[in-house]
């Protein structure tokens, strides 16, 4: 019944698409950029040297789980179908995906009621725990996202070598080295999922070391030790291996890779400075394990305070509730090892994501308490078989237990309805998670073709949590640009220029967007030369743009650079080769050489592969349409096709003129 409830629980979560971080990281369709691990089955071996969301371009992470993705892989080979209609070829389909995330989460739910089994022994703590870990609200990030496979694979990996490592102890001979060899294959795997899982090397033994204690509590603490010298290598060696592939990923892993500064200001903090601030995050993380009160899926900059220091009381209560818990955990680790094993599952899965030891990708995530939440089934396991010696205070205890559990069901299906898409998502979690900026920006592109004023109110909410966002400032700038006030949008892409000088670690990220707009303005002024510096400046910073590229071209075009534009469609070649504006530019390379097929076969690309012209929103791409539906005869009325050649006019460099002009007279003939 536990299982199933679940699964049920979850199972509005099997219509979602691709939302939040599976767009990046699962889908294939991306746009530009390809997905390479995913989109086809590649050599085994392969997977162990690219990053997650690897594209063959630029480095987007530096997550080494190869398991993970070559899991996603798999599915998506499984589930997609033919569709010619697709950029790709074919359609992408996510509900295999999601169901795999479903049925692993009941089996990690299972997994965990023979965990407090081993220890409790039968009846209703191992079931208690496992109820409280299948309807735990902290899991629904984990569950409804795909990405949240890089949780569920290691813990099911990392429990079952568990169970297969205490079954080993109570054997001799075949039997178990053929378990032990079982560990250590299910270790590897659980380290190849997601780097995190080297937690499990030292919980492991730590478990089967409190199961023997807790069996035999007048031997000796040495003695129980002992008794693991014959299983450990099981533990060892898959560290060992993975140590050695790791390292090898490393030292081919893009260089020019950095973690966002929004995403986890910590990364560039100096240890002493980070370990308050990350210190008081683990405190807040742990407290979700046990209530969470209102789940997002973003925490960032703005989140929370990074100013925190060593005299802080918000540091010194979470140091006072994470020594409280050890403390604890110790202190009856020989009388309730129950109690000890949830302390240990709590503290040792988080400390390693907790920005202690090493900065992380991420200030902070619900996700990463999935693990560490193993603790609390221990905790509930304790309690139900220790209860309250006083009926009410039984009842007491079993009333919360039961809301808790009705508010964790409650969650887990609202949130499987929340991650439908990314709008609903977004639309859900400004209102749970207000000072985040990144949901911000997102809702505010969600209302920028449904309600301008909302659109503008959201970006004014980001800016009053944060006044130096470089990129609000930049989509100000452009809004004001394109509304033709260029005062107004001057006024904008200054302040987001002085914004880039106050944070110049930004530059790298962000700077080539706000030189490209500002490039994109003086060109509207009439300053050419201020504007191809701007644009030149734009490239420096970011040579996988390809707007930049696409402008620079234009202008290569004017000025009848022809080696500047060759070296500009072989940038597009290198790094965009399946880029709209490479096939829209490459057309256009074509009509100069005066090769009307060949033009005509990239315009046919651009508008069947790429999309456009369905709602054209350059003239470059409303030029393509309708120099495609020129050749192919689909313009028939004459004011129709000198519409388009007069557009043809506006957009091309004067030097194309004359075909255009000598192709209307033809028109009037």
């Amino acid at each position: 019944m536990i299982l199933l409830l679940t699964f049920v629980v979850y199972s509005p979560s099997l219509a979602n698409g691709f939302t939040y971080d599976d767009s990046q990281y699962v889908s294939t369709n991306r746009g530009g950029d390809r997905n390479l691990m995913v989109e086809e089955l590649r050599p085994f071996s392969e997977y162990f040297e690219r990053e997650m969301g690897y594209n063959g371009v630029k480095p987007v992470s530096r997550g080494f789980r190869p398991i993970t993705v070559y899991s996603y892989a798999v599915l998506h080979a499984l589930s997609k179908s033919g569709d010619k209609r697709q950029p790709t070829g074919y359609e992408e389909r996510a509900w295999l995906q999601h169901t795999v995330n479903v049925l692993l989460h009941v089996l990690a739910t299972w997994l965990v009621f023979l965990i407090v089994s081993s220890v409790t022994g039968p009846g209703l703590p191992p079931l208690l725990g496992a109820l409280a870990f299948g309807l735990q609200a902290l899991h629904s990030d984990v569950v409804a996202s795909m990405v949240g496979r890089g949780e569920l694979l290691p813990f099911v990996f990392g429990a079952t070598g568990l169970l297969l490592y205490v079954r080993a102890a109570k054997l001799r001979g075949g039997a178990r080295v053929l378990r032990l060899v079982g560990v250590a294959g299910m270790l590897l795997l659980a380290f190849c999922s997601k780097e995190s899982a080297i937690s499990w090397c030292v919980f492991v033994p730590l478990f089967a070391w409190t199961c023997a204690w807790g069996r035999d509590p007048d031997r000796g603490l040495f003695r129980v030790l002992l008794l693991q010298r014959g299983t450990i290598w099981a533990i060892a060696l898959p560290v060992v291996i993975w140590l050695a592939l790791y390292v090898r990923f490393l030292g081919m892993l893009d260089t020019t890779f950095e973690v966002a500064y929004e995403f986890n200001p910590l990364f560039y903090v100096p240890f002493m400075e980070r370990l308050p601030v990350a210190v008081m995050i683990l405190g807040y993380g742990l407290s979700k394990v046990f209530f969470s009160l209102m789940l997002a899926c973003d925490y960032g900059l703005t989140v929370f305070p990074t100013d925190v220091g060593w005299t802080d009381w918000r540091f010194l209560l979470a140091l006072v509730f994470i020594l409280a818990m050890l403390g604890t955990g110790l202190v009856f680790a020989r009388r309730h090892p129950l109690l000890f094993l949830a302390a240990a599952a709590l503290l040792g899965f988080s400390f390693v994501t907790s920005n202690i030891p090493v900065p992380i990708e991420t200030i902070f995530g619900e996700r990463l308490y999935f693990a560490p939440s193993l603790g609390l089934c221990f905790l509930v396991a304790w309690l139900g078989k220790h209860p309250p010696a006083s009926a009410v205070s039984r009842k007491v205890l079993i009333g919360v237990f039961v809301a808790w559990c009705l508010w964790g069901a409650k969650w887990c299906v609202q949130r499987s309805i929340h991650w439908h898409s990314n709008d609903s998502l977004m639309l859900a979690d400004v209102e749970h998670q207000p000072e985040s900026l990144s949901i911000n920006k997102q809702v505010a592109v969600y209302w920028k073709d449904k309600d301008p004023a909302k659109w503008m109110e959201y970006q004014q909410r980001c800016l009053a949590l944060d006044k130096h966002y470089i990129m609000v400032l930049n989509d100000l700038g452009v809004h004001h640009l394109l509304r033709g006030d260029l005062g107004k949008a001057k006024e904008y892409l200054d302040t987001a220029l002085e914004a880039l000088d106050l944070r110049p670690r930004y530059i790298r990220t962000q700077g080539d967007v706000v030189h490209l707009n500002v490039g994109r303005l003086q060109l509207i002024t009439g300053n050419r030369a201020q504007a191809k510096e701007s644009l030149e400046t734009s490239r420096r910073l970011n040579v996988h743009n390809p707007h930049t590229r696409s402008h620079l071209l234009m202008m290569a075009h004017e000025d009848r650079d022809e080696v500047v534009a060759a070296e500009l469609l072989a940038e597009f070649q290198r790094y965009q080769p399946n880029n709209s504006h490479f096939v829209l530019h490459r057309g256009l390379a074509a009509w100069r050489r005066g090769d009307w097929n060949a033009t005509c076969l990239d315009l046919n690309e651009a508008v069947t592969k790429h999309g456009l012209g369905r709602s054209p929103a350059t003239l470059l791409e409303r030029w393509a349409l309708a120099a495609l539906e020129d050749s192919l005869g689909r313009l028939r009325l004459f004011d129709d096709q000198r519409r388009v050649l007069g557009q043809m006019l506006r957009v091309f460099p004067r030097s194309e003129h004359a075909k255009i002009q000598a192709r209307l007279r033809g028109l009037q003939k």
